[in-house]
């Protein structure tokens, strides 16, 4: 991983009961078709095909995506009454009671947010999200782009954030009435916290060193961090009158998707009323660069500054690195897991391992006072 460019994104289908590294993919993957001319009509409910028509698309191809998701994914290719041909996502899961609520009122009242919504369709495979396919994936766009062009763009991913942060501020307590959107994140993290500790001290009793070129990375020290953390890390989130908003929950590169200048966000299943430091932490998961990180987290926050948040206060700094702790250690533990599958390069796993444990010591040495 040179530091001077952006990280390939891993991540994977999310079980935080039980995660299986080998359902990991590259987001490069997010949209491609699984093999092309391989109609999968009756692979999608016949309720899908069947909605479409009475909403005056025909239906032409269905193809599934590549990787192994939460949910179901299909590309579908489609014929209006015009003769206009159109690319849709159709997501089933049998999960998706937050992401529908959100596309049935606030999403669909903020268009710039997220990709259109067409509609829901109840299958007997779950929940039918029906979207318009746009673009291509932020990680994937910035590949091939100069290290300016790369800061450019997601620099601009970072305003909007703060944009929604400030902006949807306002809907929190319509949102605590619905009583959809969680409020408490505590029983999502907590088992991704106890596998990222377990991974550790997997990895610290199988090498020792993280890189044994490098003896200041000891394993033993993260694995001590990772217990304090577990141990503590539910004082934190309950004990804060932090000012909250509406969050993505889980918005790092690959689910953003560009369009020429513009940007949307999908996979909104985690969404939750949170701090927006919550987001920011996920979003810098993938810039490995300190620099860059530390640019970008000022963009954001000058952005958030203009919608009245005191970013300066000791208690935002607080919270922005409780998140980011947690965030880089259960993503640790996903790193892991996934090296022992054979699914991250062995080069790119310890650069990885080199550079968050940095980030683990620099956060916990502000949250924990280590």
């Amino acid at each position: 991983m040179n530091g001077n460019r952006f990280t390939t994104v891993w991540t994977c289908s999310h079980n935080p009961v039980k995660p299986e590294p080998e359902g990991c993919r590259t987001d490069t993957e997010w949209l491609q078709p699984k093999k092309s001319g391989e109609n999968m009509l009756n692979t999608i409910s016949r309720e899908v095909t069947d909605w479409l028509l009475s909403n005056g698309m025909e239906t032409m191809d269905i193809y599934p995506l590549q990787g192994r998701f939460r949910a179901s994914l299909f590309s579908i290719t489609v014929k209006n009454a015009s003769g206009q041909i159109k690319d849709l996502i159709c997501k089933i899961s049998s999960n998706q009671g937050v992401e529908v609520h959100l596309y049935q009122g606030l999403l669909g009242a903020e268009p710039a947010l997220a990709p259109s919504w067409l509609g829901t369709v109840q299958t007997q495979a779950g929940t039918a999200l029906v979207l318009e396919r746009f673009g291509r994936t932020l990680t994937e766009t910035v590949t091939g782009l100069s290290a300016a062009g790369r800061m450019a763009l997601v620099s601009k991913a970072a305003v909007k954030l703060a944009e929604m942060h400030g902006k949807l501020e306002h809907q929190v307590e319509a949102q605590r009435r619905g009583d959809i959107l969680p409020t408490s994140l505590e029983a999502v993290a907590k088992p991704w916290r106890q596998m990222a500790l377990d991974e550790l001290r997997g990895l610290r009793d199988r090498s020792g060193l993280v890189n044994e070129s490098d003896a200041t990375i000891h394993l033993t020290d993260l694995c001590t961090i990772a217990q304090r953390w577990v141990d503590t890390a539910h004082n934190y989130y309950t004990d804060t009158n932090s000012r909250i908003t509406v969050t993505h929950g889980d918005p790092h590169l690959g689910n953003w998707l560009v369009r020429g200048e513009e940007l949307r966000m999908v996979d909104w299943e985690y969404a939750g009323l949170s701090v927006p430091q919550r987001d920011i932490a996920i979003f810098l998961q993938d810039i490995p660069n300190l620099k860059e990180q530390q640019t970008l987290y000022e963009t954001y926050v000058h952005t958030l500054r203009k919608h009245g948040w005191d970013t300066d206060s000791k208690q935002f700094k607080k919270d922005y690195f409780i998140h980011f702790l947690d965030n880089t250690l259960m993503m640790l533990g996903w790193d892991i897991a996934s090296y022992r599958a054979g699914t991250l390069d062995a080069d790119v796993f310890w650069e990885m391992i080199s550079t968050k444990s940095v980030w683990i010591r620099s956060s916990a040495a502000f949250v924990l006072s280590l």
